[in-house]
């Protein structure tokens, strides 16, 4: 950091320390601006008492606190935290938009390598029967999907696909299909409701499609234990010596392995046979490496393991795309296992304790039925190794851990209060519930079965040790990305390729008939009219205007799609672009690497403002500005460029679903987990001779049970009704319910 050794004494002159009392005239009292900023007479003695509260209304988006601010600035590590989620979730939607359109392109050539692969087995005919329509049905369903062809397969089989893709469209049913076998522990049933696409990949049909496809994949199970299931899986590893069909199908698997690590079924294994033939005397010798290699990935030397158990859903085996066991997802499955009474009730409590959250423990074990304390602890202490992984997920539970330890000593003693703990708590399972939403698809779900003349600009959350790995998180994160190629050009290219073809799409089926009216029930569609028809005002030298917005006569859509088909062709082919299309692409590409490393940047400095803080030392002009301008410098960290933060999206809320709780058959409960609106964090702080009130942001944690599970859009509706869950018990002590005030 840049040092102003003149300009830091003047400072400390003017100021003297960021939590000393120097004993000069003391500001304007607090309770003035309070009632400024609209809060209660109730909501003022509350944090007179308790030196923090949540209150005012919902915002769009964690930066408006900050913006709209007339007291001095409080940084929390709930501003950032949401700020690196936008840039995360943002860039795996990239990764899976390249990989949506990749897998295809894996699936195919298996498809036509098992005709090959069928000649290589000895097999009694009614058990190779059976193995090779479990192969055709498993693949089959993935690949038609995605809208791909299965040549070759009979009408029987064929019968069996669509109807098994009818099941997963619908997303309604809980069955074992017939093809599969009798149902048992480890396999009771086809949990088809997990295919509805949730999250992010409800953006496009592309991304649903893909959704459902992987999921289908994730959900087929090929275990070790289970004759017919080997098989399965040997003739689909087989497969994959068409072609270089291994080469692209490793590539897939193994794209996320630096971003989750990697426990739960192992992916097709390389054929390991003693005579090249496939016989039930010979299995077993690829059985055991299997075992061998299944064994390895679920025993890191670092981070958590995963014991076979069948009835938590785990065994030995392989899947064509397997999800990934996470390791805070381990804590529920042991406490809310098949066999536990019905009183164990999943909790975010459980992971924030087996981050080293006192608090949290407190709390969890608070909720406890009699008699189920001393196994919840136990539970607890075991889980500790659950940031120890070498993926990039357990250094995320390393970074929000450190917003759960002890205070800093040189901390004001708010820090040390329960009312922060739970402050802190929330926080950093917040950021939790954010994190799970990113990975909805790759993770494996749990089953059992200035108005005011202010003296300080403001003040960071003293807690360097966060800020610190935080910073690291944010540079590995692109570090991954980058290796990834989710910044690519060609991926930029592919991007606005697709944009011009669901625009193309859309015109074609009559959408120069539809007004912006008739699309504002599909807020995901009208966004894709918006950008599509601005860049196709671009190219083709129109009057730039905001968007879609009127209905577009037969002649405009006419020329739409000529500029539409001439812009697609170039795009499909190798061809410099040209300059308008060019600007298209650079105005449909966020700037990814420079927003990714000014984030970083960002983290830095607060690091060493929060060091600074605790030392006792003024801030600089520099410092100043950072803390004035923090609204807008985390605005651009979520992708607000120029004047855009002023018309923020409302698409903060997220859900996501944790654990599937089928120990009541007739009364199957999804545990979800997810984040409300963002609102603001008023804080009291000792300054000079009396104490000065700060506003933050935060984002509040929820956690609820459903019948279903919920879609982001769904999650929203909820919130806005009379239904929508309330904080938690443990949160609620912090929270104002009065948001009828908008501050000033």
């Amino acid at each position: 950091m840049r040092s102003n050794l003149p300009l830091l004494v003047a400072s400390a002159l003017m100021a003297c320390s960021a939590w000393a009392e120097d004993g000069e005239a003391k500001a304007a009292d607090w309770r003035t601006h309070a009632r400024s900023e609209g809060l209660s007479d109730a909501e003022v003695d509350l944090l007179e008492k308790q030196k923090l509260l949540v209150a005012g209304p919902d915002y769009r988006q964690i930066f408006e606190p900050y913006d709209s601010s007339k007291v001095p600035t409080f940084v929390t590590a709930d501003s950032v935290l949401t700020a690196y989620h936008v840039l995360l979730e943002e860039s795996v939607v990239r990764l899976e938009r390249a990989r949506a359109g990749k897998l295809s392109g894996v699936l195919t050539p298996m498809w036509n390598g098992l005709p090959d692969a069928k000649k290589k087995f000895d097999l009694p005919e009614d058990l190779f029967d059976d193995v090779v329509r479990r192969a055709q049905i498993t693949l089959g369903v993935a690949l038609r999907l995605l809208g791909g062809e299965t040549p070759g397969v009979s009408d029987k089989v064929s019968k069996l696909i669509d109807a098994e893709m009818s099941r997963v469209v619908a997303a309604k049913e809980r069955l074992r299909p017939e093809w599969s076998g009798p149902a048992d522990e480890g396999f009771p049933f086809v949990d088809y409701t997990r295919f509805a696409p949730r999250g992010f990949y409800v953006r496009d049909e592309r991304l649903m499609a893909y959704f459902r496809a992987v999921s289908w994949l994730q959900e087929i199970p090929m275990r070790l234990s289970q004759e017919r299931e080997l098989f399965t899986a040997a003739l689909l590893s087989e497969a994959l010596d068409h072609g270089d069909a291994r080469q692209h199908y490793r590539s897939f698997t193994a794209a996320w392995r630096g971003l989750l690590g990697f426990l739960g079924d192992i992916p097709l294994e390389m054929r390991v046979t003693e005579s090249g033939r496939w016989t039930r005397a010979n299995i077993g010798t690829w059985k055991r490496y299997c075992a061998a290699s299944w064994e390895a990935c679920n025993s890191p030397k670092e981070g958590p393991s995963v014991t076979a158990d069948a009835l938590h859903g785990i065994e030995p085996g392989l899947r064509v795309l397997p999800a990934t066991i996470l390791p805070d997802a381990l804590i529920f499955d042991r406490w809310c296992e098949p066999k536990s009474p019905g009183t164990r009730r999943p909790s975010g409590l459980l992971v924030a304790a087996a981050l080293g959250g006192a608090f949290a423990r407190q709390q969890a074990l608070r909720g406890c039925a009699p008699g189920d304390d001393k196994a919840l602890a136990g539970l607890i202490d075991n889980s500790a190794a659950m940031t120890q992984g070498g993926g990039l997920y357990s250094r995320y539970l390393r970074c929000i851990s450190a917003l759960l330890d002890a205070p800093e000593p040189a901390a004001p003693p708010l820090f040390a209060s329960e009312a922060w703990q739970s402050k802190s708590t929330n926080a950093a399972l917040a950021g939790w519930a954010q994190l799970r939403h990113t990975w909805v698809l790759q993770a494996r779900e749990n089953k059992a079965y200035g108005g005011f003349d202010s003296v300080v600009a403001g003040f960071v959350e003293p807690d360097p040790t966060f800020f610190s790995r935080l910073a690291d998180l944010v540079e590995s994160s692109c570090d991954l990305m980058e290796a990834q190629g989710a910044f690519d050009e060609a991926l930029s290219r592919h991007e606005l390729l697709w944009l011009f073809q669901d625009y193309a799409s859309f015109l074609r089926e009559g959408g120069g008939d539809k007004t912006r009216r008739a699309l504002e029930s599909d807020m995901t569609k009208l966004g894709m009219v918006d950008r599509a028809e601005w860049f196709v005002g671009v190219l083709r030298g129109r009057r730039l205007r905001s968007g879609f917005e009127e209905t577009l006569t037969p002649g405009a859509v006419m020329n739409s799609l000529e500029t539409l088909d001439e812009t697609v062709r170039v795009l499909r082919s190798s061809d410099p672009l040209p300059e308008k299309l060019a600007l298209c692409m650079e105005a449909n590409t966020p700037p990814f690497t420079r927003t990714w490393r000014n984030l970083e940047r960002l983290c830095r400095r607060l690091e060493a403002m929060a060091h600074k803080q605790l030392r006792g030392a003024a801030w600089d002009e520099e410092e100043r500005e950072v803390l004035l301008e923090f609204g807008h410098v985390l605005a651009a960290a979520m992708f607000y460029e120029g004047n855009s933060y002023l018309s923020p999206r409302d698409d903060a809320p997220r859900a996501t679903s944790i654990l599937a709780d089928h120990r009541d058959p007739a009364a199957t409960a999804y545990f979800q987990v997810g984040i409300a609106r963002p609102r603001a964090l008023y804080v009291l702080l000792p300054w000079k001779d009396g104490e000065v009130l700060c506003r933050g942001a935060v984002m509040p944690y929820r956690e609820f049970s459903d019948s279903k599970r919920l879609t982001d859009a769904e999650w929203k509706e909820l919130l806005d009704s009379k239904e929508a869950p309330p904080a938690p018990a443990w949160m609620a002590p912090i929270v104002s319910d009065e948001r009828h005030r908008k501050p000033r």
